[in-house]
């Protein structure tokens, strides 16, 4: 049946040269109501929930009375975008229809339009989701019976494609009706995930996909508070408006990009299909890949779909997909922005008649612009659908590939037009890896794969810049599942499993946990769910597969949606829930290992979401061949799951080693050989990062003082040097792990005393002696403030493609300027804090003035990818900063334990007690003790 309904929505909206028309099925009581006509102009938002509902269209338009109304298509399943005509923001329109006058009527079409999945999340107790629907968007329902427009009109906003090269924006921080935002959602952080060129900040990330074609700029100001009446987009977007209006900055920005609490909305996302508005969840202002997507609507780019209209978002190889993993765009989307282009155009017919096929070399999409293969295919409905080629390589910007099922493979797509105006879905038919032959399936879109006699043969090599493709016609001798070889291809059919593995392969299901299950960890084939929001759940293991604990890697969903998702060759081998509770969901965190025998297809598939029901007792699980190698989260809470799974090929007990399937260079190989050592002397000192399996480089920065900062190494610091009187000059010991931009904060002032000791006192206020980065974060750069570098403040950021722990820190020894200088926290661990002793007060000499002595705080980094995939090892340091061997042992422990047996003994025999005092507090007590005047002298001396 929704299929039947499918096909006559598709039939009943179309595009008549510049005329846009769409008309509810006959069957709809909405054609026997008394009918209203309207002339409007349309505010077309596309609703990003990344859930188990479809996206939804956010359409409305101001009547003659003035009021915005939202409008709701009947038949459409609340407005989901696939079976709506392409509308566009600003366009010009007439609908015919009428209001609905019944409140609940009206607010269970409301319930229709939302993603019922994160809804869920909003409802208070003995609400229906119509009910708090209602609640929250307060517009009143025109119910559309049919509507025409002109494609050519667009009010304001004009018609996007091709994307700009420079592109001006404000954001705005917004805290609407009491709502506000997180303590970390702060202007430093936004401006530098947005605006700097720094890695993983959108405005790099823009520049890599558009190859320098295009970049951002702009302000970022707020939090800014206001109260919409309604708690939609618009109206929202409306109050703002009126609050910014007479600021020159919102007047002159094309791009308005809106942040908001993550309790206000209902969406991930939100762009106006065409112009220029945004909007965005607080808990994802650090993905660049979401900005691509929003500003990707904005410039009228669809969704990056599987074969079929109802597989949104199942292109995850492009940023128009699901969220949140860092991608640029697949060919079709860079070509419609103008940022690749096609270097061969074939016809169908011109593939069959060939007697000995057609051989192409296809350039790596990343890092050339031409290289798009385009095929116009007979099967398809209309003579302006075409199937598109193009190998998605790593290098360019197609490296956020590395260690994910796309590298090395070549696209075969779908696209419903050939004019870069045409604002279709993009269909994602196959990926075929080399040495494979397949037959070329097309779609209609709806549910069925069309055979097209064509058939693709992916020659052998290892070159990620380009990649030899045979086209060849369909023999009737070939077989679906495995058909011979283009001649000449020297290629397979790809090989599958059949077997089934044994049920004893399988271990018993685990009892259901909170945070953490019992026992020992193993892959997981299978996962269970019960509770609110998924709050309880169990595990079911493969018992037959071994793993190498030596390449773990972790991955985690913090909000409501996205993916938790091994790279290529390993497998979930534990699922936990952190900060759990009752009722309350948790942050879903997968931990990752390679298996040591055997190996993995390649090619992933998705089960259906669940439970069907949300809060529902359910299981979900691989098939008998598969196992686990990700998660996606779809509703509020990560209360629905999608399981990724993917074959294991058995490969008998001989130990695999994983240094080329990961990419290590360095350190074990999971079989009791190596994959190669580091050198720590020379230009480019490195250590082996036993976790990652590469070399991390190790430098200094320049010096920062009160006259002069260092310069931004953007680098995470896993130690920190002093030099000159009172430490009047520091400098950070770094590790070469890139810092992300997108999350960027910094800390308080800190000195030896809070506020300003004395009135003769420079530079900023000091707020505390000890300096914590946020949550997640490490220190980066310093900056000195008054005499002697008295004050700091410290730049924190997330080590990239790594997460920082969150137990207690590891804190090190005091140290200043004398030998050596220097301070280091543990290999594995990085500087998340900085502590200043606190000044004496009865001393002669060496009183600790101007945060003289520091002592570090250090917590353990963990990587979420693992080899080759880990972009955040840097290859090369920065100019500023200066080759630097590592940090040898611990020799802080001794000396630091011997100075406080030294304090020990003399506050012992000065007569005072020691016991409930730090080493600071004893000098000063010693010095008290043995010279009365010394805090007299102590002060003349500041």
């Amino acid at each position: 049946m929704r299929r039947v309904i499918a096909i006559a929505l598709l039939a009943a909206l179309q595009t008549w040269g510049e005329l846009v028309t769409w008309t509810a099925p006959q069957t709809e009581p909405v054609h026997r109501r008394l009918q209203q006509t309207l002339t409007v102009q349309l505010n077309v938002l596309k609703k990003d929930t990344f859930g188990t509902a479809p996206p939804k269209l956010d359409i409305s338009f101001r009547d003659s009375s003035g009021r915005l109304v939202q409008a709701s298509f009947f038949g459409t399943e609340g407005n989901t975008g696939r079976r709506l005509p392409h509308l566009r923001h600003g366009m010009n329109a007439t609908i015919v229809g009428y209001e609905q006058s019944n409140a609940a009527q009206a607010n269970a079409l409301k319930e229709q339009m939302e993603d019922t999945g994160l809804l869920s999340g909003r409802v208070e107790s003995g609400k229906t989701l119509a009910a708090t629907a209602g609640d929250l968007d307060k517009r009143p329902v025109f119910e559309v019976a049919s509507f025409t427009a002109e494609s050519g009109t667009s009010g304001s906003n004009g018609r996007r494609m091709n994307a700009p090269a420079e592109n001006k924006a404000i954001v705005v921080l917004f805290q609407p009706c009491g709502n506000t935002l997180q303590a970390s959602v702060t202007q430093d952080r936004v401006r530098s995930a947005l605006f700097s060129n720094n890695d993983n900040s959108f405005n790099q990330a823009l520049s890599e996909c558009s190859r320098g074609g295009s970049q951002f700029t702009g302000e970022v100001v707020g939090p800014i508070d206001g109260c919409p009446s309604s708690e939609d987009y618009f109206t929202t977007y409306e109050a703002i408006h009126a609050l910014m209006t007479k600021d020159t900055r919102w007047q002159e920005a094309r791009y308005k990009m809106m942040v908001l609490p993550s309790n206000w909305g209902g969406s991930i996302g939100v762009g106006t299909v065409g112009g220029g508005l945004t909007w965005y969840d607080e808990r994802y202002v650090s993905d660049p890949v979401m900005y691509l997507h929003e500003v990707g609507h904005n410039w009228r780019l669809h969704h990056a779909n599987g074969p079929y209209a109802y597989q949104e978002y199942q292109d995850t190889s492009s940023s128009m997909g699901y969220c949140c993993d860092m991608r640029c765009y697949n060919f079709l989307h860079s070509w419609q922005l103008g940022f690749s282009s096609y270097f061969r155009e074939l016809s169908h017919s011109e593939i069959l008649n060939s007697a000995t096929g057609i051989s192409l070399t296809i350039p790596a999409l990343g890092s050339t612009a031409q290289s798009g293969v385009k095929i116009l295919s007979d099967n398809s409905r209309s003579t302006d659908a075409y199937i598109v080629l193009s190998f998605r390589g790593t290098t360019g910007y197609d490296r956020h590939l590395i260690g994910t099922q796309y590298a090395n493979k070549v696209q075969v797509s779908h696209w419903d037009g050939d004019n870069t105006q045409d604002a279709q879905p993009t269909h994602l038919l196959h990926t075929v890896a080399r040495d494979q032959t397949i037959l070329i399936s097309d779609t209609d879109r709806v549910s069925s794969r069309l055979p097209t006699q064509l058939k693709m043969t992916v020659k052998s090599g290892s070159s990620s810049s380009s990649v030899d493709v045979l086209l060849c016609a369909k023999l009737l001798s070939d077989d679906e599942n495995a058909p011979t070889p283009c001649s000449g291809g020297g290629a397979t059919a790809p090989t599958t499993s059949t077997s089934t593995p044994p049920t004893s392969v399988l271990s018993e299901w685990s009892s259901y946990f909170e945070s953490s299950p019992a026992g020992s960890s193993a892959p997981v084939a299978a996962l269970g769910c019960k509770g609110q929001f998924c709050s309880s759940m169990r595990l079911r293991y493969r018992t037959d597969i071994s793993f190498s604990t030596a390449t773990g890697t972790r991955q985690e969903v913090a909000g409501d949606i996205g993916s938790a998702i091994c790279q290529s060759s390993q497998v979930v081998t534990k699922v936990t829930c952190v900060n759990s509770g009752s009722g309350s969901g948790c942050t879903l965190v997968v931990e990752c290992n390679s298996p040591t025998t055997g190996r993995l297809s390649g090619y992933q598939t998705e089960m259906s979401f669940f439970p069907g029901s949300l809060h529902a007792t359910e299981d979900s699980s691989c098939p008998a061949s598969a196992v686990l190698v990700g998660v996606r989260c779809a509703s509020a809470q990560c209360g629905q799951k999608f399981l990724i799974c993917e074959e294991y090929i058995a490969g008998g007990s001989t130990c695999v080693p994983h240094c080329s399937s990961l990419g290590w260079n360095c350190g074990d190989d999971g079989c009791g050989g190596s994959c190669g050592t580091c050198s720590s002397t020379g230009t480019q000192p490195s250590f082996c990062h036993a976790n990652v399996g590469r070399c991390v480089q190790t430098g200094v920065s320049k010096w920062s003082s009160s006259s002069s900062n260092m310069s931004e190494p953007n680098l995470v610091a896993s130690g920190m040097g002093c030099d000159g009187r009172y430490c009047e000059s520091v400098q950070l010991y770094l590790l070469g792990i890139s810092a992300d931009a997108s999350n960027f904060q910094k800390s308080a002032w800190i000195s030896d005393n809070t506020g300003h000791r004395y009135l003769w006192n420079t530079g900023e206020s000091a707020e505390d002696r000890i300096a914590e980065c946020p949550t997640g974060t490490a220190i980066t750069f310093v900056e000195c403030s008054g005499k002697y570098c008295d004050n700091l403040q410290f730049h924190c950021a997330k080590p990239l493609q790594w997460k920082v722990g969150t137990d207690e820190p590891y804190v090190t020894g005091w140290f200043s300027e004398e030998s050596p200088g220097r301070m280091d926290c543990p290999q594995g661990t990085v500087v998340t804090g900085v502590e200043c002793q606190a000044v004496k007060t009865f001393c002669l000499t060496k009183c600790g003035d101007y945060c003289d002595n520091k002592r570090l705080r250090c917590r353990p980094i963990y990587p979420e990818r693992t080899g080759a995939a880990i972009l955040g090892v840097r290859t090369n340091l920065t100019s500023s900063v200066a080759p630097s061997p590592p940090a040898s042992t611990s020799w802080w422990q001794d000396s630091w334990n011997t100075t406080k047996n030294v304090f020990s003994d003399l506050i012992s025999k000065a007569g005072e007690t020691a016991s409930a005092v730090d080493g600071a507090q004893q000098s000063s007590l010693w010095w008290a003790a043995v010279f009365p005047l010394g805090w007299v002298m102590h002060n003349v001396n500041q």
